[in-house]
């Protein structure tokens, strides 16, 4: 399967579970929508998915986070953030705190490596709304 075969079926695969995604910029991580931040609130159209990644075939996809895709929420560490010993400072925190095994779920889900060199990890929150962008 070539890349945008790969994009297009994540995407339509993603799309049908009730996730929010859109194409990406060719040669960036940002959406390649110029009003992308409508689709914090409604769904794309089939029509909209086939003509984002069925005709233009897209190199990558984004997915928009929130309520809007199930609360699904993402977690990141940047690039910088792994190489200086931060990720393991994290990993050990959640070890002492007893979320080892809660960890491990998160990251066999949905892990993938951020275009810094950093890492992703997406979950779906229950029982409380998605807060948005946090530092």
């Amino acid at each position: 399967m070539s890349a945008p075969d790969t994009v297009n079926a994540a995407a339509w695969r993603l799309h049908q579970h009730g996730y929010v995604v859109v194409p990406k910029l060719a040669g960036d991580k940002r959406p390649a929508l110029a009003s992308w931040k409508d689709y914090q609130r409604t769904h794309p159209t089939d029509e909209q998915m086939h003509i984002w990644f069925d005709q233009a075939q897209p190199d990558g996809l984004c997915i928009i986070t929130g309520a809007i895709s199930g609360n699904l929420e993402m977690l990141e560490l940047e690039g910088r953030a792994v190489t200086d010993g931060t990720l393991q400072q994290f990993e050990q925190a959640i070890k002492d705190a007893g979320l080892g095994e809660c960890f491990g779920r998160i990251c066999a889900g949905l892990a993938e490596n951020s275009p810094s060199g950093g890492i992703h990890w997406l979950y779906r929150v229950e029982g409380t709304p998605v807060l948005g962008n946090t530092k």
